[in-house]
């Protein structure tokens, strides 16, 4: 049986879950092993459960994520007192980089780390609270070290998920990556 809340997990979680929204959308498909969404979708055990996703990648830093046995427990206790099934879900490994949203960021020191998790991942999620600026600058840096041209990084990203907008840093910041990959 699961340990009880403390009361500041409780209010933080109580704080956070008023924030998500209330019926996220399911993940992005941007490649076979790559996801992206918000923080919404990944604290969304019904949601996750079907991709068996093996690794997450959080750039909030804090979230509602159900990332340990125990808190998927909580949270499916949570489900049943509500009426709702249990999700049978194991899970995945994660990984935290808290990165600020914001264009004085320097994201690219990140890079490197975030590729290399990413690239250990068989299925991957990549998040951050929005799924709009943090988790799609990660994910199309990882497309670029693939090869991709920034152009075709942001419009493959794009594509499979339409709120992609990167603050004009990050953005600024990957064409330089992705210039410096060219050899530029």
């Amino acid at each position: 049986m699961p340990r009880p809340e403390r009361p500041l997990e409780r209010l933080r979680r109580l704080l956070l879950d008023a924030a998500l929204e209330p019926d996220p959308p399911p993940p992005s498909r941007i490649t076979p092993q790559v996801y992206l969404s918000s923080a919404s979708t990944a604290a969304s055990l019904p949601l996750l459960a079907p991709y068996s996703f093996t690794h997450i990648l959080n750039l909030c830093g804090s979230s509602n994520n159900v990332e340990t046995r125990e808190a998927i427990a909580q949270e499916n206790q949570r489900r049943v007192e509500r009426g709702l099934e249990a999700v049978d879900w194991t899970p995945p490994v994660y990984c935290r980089v808290d990165v600020p949203d914001a264009p004085d960021t320097p994201i690219h020191d990140v890079f490197m780390q975030c590729i290399a998790f990413m690239e250990r991942a068989e299925r991957v999620l990549v998040h951050c609270f929005a799924g709009q600026s943090r988790a799609p600058t990660i994910v199309m840096a990882y497309l670029i070290a693939r090869g991709a041209l920034y152009e075709e990084a942001m419009a493959k990203v794009k594509k499979a998920h339409p709120s992609t907008n990167p603050n004009s840093g990050f953005e600024r910041q990957l064409k330089e990556y992705a210039a410096g990959c060219r050899g530029d």
